[in-house]
């Protein structure tokens, strides 16, 4: 299985589902410049049968290739906790003890780091009522500026799922799509694959490996160019202590400038075992082991082999992780927004209803994109999202305008995604705030009634029954008839008297 991107996707027998060969792309959310715990890869692991319980396999690792032992996982519920437990010495965790129906998002567990966050699980499958795993690796860089965004799209869905490793929460596969096996013995396993657009270096790989009953030994990885025999590239990384039989993954890291590839090429990941590893104890160790293996030709990039023996039809069971590390990312996303301008007018102190700004990727990468506005009479109601290539969203623009004073406001929503091509974008939002129409009693329209009005009101009184037509008057008849007496005198101060300086009810007569 390959995949190029930081996302999950899914993988018989007792025991672990994995994927075939994958290549990841490295997904973040990050603002530039900041160390970070990325999610560089992670994949629900197809029909996982394990005592009725759900499993997450978690490996960490930093940017030099070390391994990062005691790290807590926990999830967006529970930031302030490791609910999930730490990692162990080889950056080794994993929760097994989780049954039911539940929605999970995942994170590293470490205060004052940023870190970022897996979409949502989905643990159960109602319709079979079967369970599923998953596997996550995760990278922590000193400078995520560096390590760039890209499509979150695998080359190839192990699942055969469309949309997998969408946000959305998508139903895993059957267990007819996880049909895996054990391989042929051999010197050596290998699995050959294309690096995809914006690869450019390979940080991680994983396989479930295995030699005789009772058997402890280490792998040696290396990603070879062009096949399993050719040059090298970059440094060998050595496996932990597998004990044979274990059926768990085994992960090795490299440092994230150590094993530049090239994007449209052709590589091999190559494992091999080390005789006699005194770190294993193992006295004595015969040649050759063997590697699980898909039972079908899941990915048609690439070819399982068995030494220097291609095996057509299968894939080795197993991880690639690879990043864009210092380019620029390819064909990236663009910020496209409508309207891009809004210009409204509302009448003093009245409310305003909300404007409607739609956000569109035009890109060929995921726009993980943050808003904000620069007034605090405006504001959005979503602050970031993400949207893959094509996708659009729609955000709410709303107004408070009531504490305006008569006037033209202008501010922006601004759009930002630091690995945008147009980042970033905004919206020019113009609210003009109009005078409100004059009180009836307001005599000197300066939007308040006051004392100066009221002087004018009593020559204008008339008393009951006596009508008053002076046009100077007309805004004195505050009731239905065409006098003025007492009955006007009423609602002059308990409805229209504000004061000096205070707007006046302009409808204090109705």
């Amino acid at each position: 299985m390959m995949r190029i991107n930081g996302t999950r996707q899914t993988g018989g027998a007792v025991g672990w589902l994995l994927p075939p060969l994958v290549l990841s792309l490295l997904a973040s959310t990050a603002m530039a410049g900041n160390p970070r715990w990325m999610l560089v890869y992670y994949r629900q692991t197809g029909n996982h049968v394990n005592a009725g319980n759900h499993t997450i396999e978690n490996h960490v690792f930093r940017e030099d290739g070390t391994k990062a032992a005691n790290v807590g996982l926990t999830n967006l519920s529970n930031p302030h906790t490791a609910i999930f437990g730490y990692t162990n010495a080889d950056g080794w965790n994993r929760v097994d003890t989780l049954v039911g129906t539940l929605y999970y998002d995942l994170m590293i567990y470490r205060p004052g780091t940023a870190t970022d966050h897996t979409p949502n699980f989905y643990w159960h499958n109602p319709a079979q009522n079967k369970f599923y795993s998953f596997v996550t690796h995760w990278m922590y860089v000193s400078d995520d500026a560096r390590v760039y965004t890209y499509p979150q799209t695998p080359v190839y869905h192990y699942d055969r799922v469309s949309g997998i490793n969408s946000p959305q929460l998508v139903e895993p596969p059957g267990a007819s799509s996880d049909s895996w096996s054990l391989s042929t013995w051999a010197d050596y396993q290998a699995q050959t694959f294309v690096v995809p657009p914006g690869i450019n270096r390979i940080v991680s790989a994983q396989a479930y490996v295995m030699r005789e009953l009772n058997t402890h030994f280490q792998y040696r990885a290396t990603i070879r160019a062009g096949g399993p025999d050719g040059p090298a590239v970059g440094p060998a990384a050595i496996s932990r202590c597998v004990v044979a039989i274990e059926f768990f993954p085994v992960q090795v890291n490299w440092p994230i400038n150590a094993v530049p590839v090239t994007p449209g090429q052709t590589y091999a990941l190559r494992l091999e075992p080390i005789l006699n590893a005194p770190i294993c104890a193992e006295s004595t160790t015969p040649t050759g082991f063997t590697a699980y293996a898909t039972n079908a030709d899941n990915y048609a990039g690439g070819m399982l082999y068995n030494g220097p023996t291609p095996v057509p039809g299968r894939d080795l069971l197993a991880i690639v992780v690879g990043v864009g590390y210092d380019i620029p990312p390819v064909n990236p996303a663009v910020i496209s927004l409508s309207p891009q301008t809004i210009e409204r007018e509302v009448m003093f102190r009245q409310a305003l209803t909300p404007d409607t700004v739609r956000i569109t990727n035009d890109g060929g990468a995921p726009l993980n994109f943050t808003n904000s506005t620069g007034a605090a009479w405006l504001n959005c109601n979503t602050a970031n999202g993400r949207l893959e290539p094509g996708a659009g969203q729609n955000v709410a623009i709303n107004y408070d305008v009531a504490g305006l004073a008569p006037g033209t406001y202008t501010s922006n929503l601004t759009v930002v995604d630091p690995f945008a091509a147009n980042s970033p974008q905004v919206v020019q939002v113009r609210v003009t705030v109009t005078p409100p129409p004059f009180a009836p009693v307001d005599f000197d329209q300066d939007h308040d009634v006051d004392q100066e009005d009221f002087g004018r009101f009593q020559a204008c009184y008339t008393g009951e029954g006596i009508p008053q037509n002076l046009p100077e008057c007309a805004g004195a008849r505050l009731d239905a008839d065409n006098d003025v007496d007492q009955a006007d005198f009423e609602i002059f101060f308990t409805r229209c008297l504000s004061g000096p300086g205070k707007p006046a009810d302009t409808a204090c007569n109705s």
